[in-house]
């Protein structure tokens, strides 16, 4: 999908809700995830966010808070 855009995976972000089909997925093919995690995360992934730069957010609403602030440019 990023070849059709011109686009380079790094310069994506994916969304998504389920840890291993949409975080570790997007990881491994070098987009930045947002996690939405509305509930407490699993015990043994609590530090895992911050550590793999994954952006974590409580819902698609919050997650689209922070795409509208990547896209709007610096000097509005």
């Amino acid at each position: 999908m990023t070849d059709r855009h011109g686009l380079l995976p790094k310069q994506t972000l994916h969304i998504g809700d389920h840890w291993e089909w949409n975080v570790v997925s997007a990881t491994l093919a070098g987009t930045h995830p947002y996690w939405i995690s509305a509930a407490p995360a699993a015990q043994e992934r609590i530090s895992a966010p911050r550590r793999l730069g994954v952006t974590e957010v409580a819902d698609l609403t919050a997650a689209g808070d922070h795409v509208r602030i990547l896209c709007v440019p610096e000097d509005r």
